[in-house]
């Protein structure tokens, strides 16, 4: 019986008004308890050929808490049912990974290997989004009307 095990599953590929995202989900079991699984995306800009920062992105990059309680409120039935419903996720202030989808973007909070199945995307629409993102963000362009 294998002891271990490493599976990254592409999600989603996208390219849109000058970004180019791609989204992985990870997952490795290391004969440990729990299995780790988390969420690995790398976002583009294509005017300059940079990985987007995040942390530059957003107008205040520590204020997870706001964020990720805007992103729970905006996915009320997104967590898994049972022990994960009764966590409180914004109190704990996990770090945030971020990926850009079409319509907005996806909200990961990366929690402990025990919590992993609890760790799922949130998505906020660029309209819910605006109110974070810094105001030289690249990632205004999907706040733009399309010419």
């Amino acid at each position: 019986k294998e002891r271990w095990a490493y599976e990254l599953r592409p999600l989603t590929a996208f390219a849109k008004r000058g970004f180019f995202a791609i989204t992985s989900q990870v997952y490795a079991f290391c004969g440990g308890a729990h299995p780790d699984a988390g969420m690995d995306s790398h976002t583009f800009d294509l005017t300059t050929g940079a990985e987007v920062s995040f942390a530059a992105a957003f107008r205040e990059p520590d204020d997870r808490r706001r964020l990720l309680a805007a992103a729970l409120r905006a996915n009320p039935a997104s967590l898994p049912p049972g022990e994960c419903r009764k966590l409180d996720l914004v109190e704990g202030n996990p770090e945030l990974s971020f990926a850009p989808a079409p319509d907005g973007i996806d909200v990961w909070p990366e929690l402990v290997h025990a919590l992993g199945a609890c760790s799922v995307p949130l998505r906020l629409s660029w309209s819910q989004i605006e109110p974070f993102l810094a105001e030289k963000s690249p990632l205004r362009r999907f706040l733009a009307p399309v010419k």
